[in-house]
């Protein structure tokens, strides 16, 4: 490696640990916000709970209400929580990997701080 690469190699770890950094906390916003979604459609169905099928009931979306009955809002939210819960499944995972990626450029970029002799952090 040329002189000018090892001088670099720092640096373009540094920038990587940013971005890494960067997405990590866009991702958390995402998980909080997709775990709070998914909190508040169980919530909407314990609401539900021991309620007849068929009895009308009126939700409101925004600030549009609407008619219904029990088992199509029930059904509704059923199928909005199994997507919310993939998102936030998938979302935590990705999220976990990132964790994993820091920690292994984290090391890295000790390891270049000795050998640079930069302090580490």
């Amino acid at each position: 490696m040329s002189s000018g690469q090892e001088a670099t190699l720092p640096e373009d770890l540094g920038r990587h640990l940013e971005r890494l950094r960067r997405t990590k906390r866009e991702l958390v916003e995402e998980v909080k916000l997709l775990h709070k979604r998914v909190l508040k459609i169980e919530n909407c169905l314990e609401l539900l709970e021991g309620r007849t099928d068929d009895l009308p009931c009126t939700f409101c979306r925004g600030l549009v209400y609407q008619q219904s009955t029990v088992r199509a809002l029930r059904e509704g939210l059923s199928a909005s929580l199994a997507v919310n819960g993939d998102l936030y499944s998938e979302a935590h995972g990705r999220l976990m990997s990132l964790h994993e990626q820091i920690r292994l450029a984290e090391g890295a970029s000790n390891q270049n701080n000795r050998r640079f002799g930069a302090p580490e952090g």
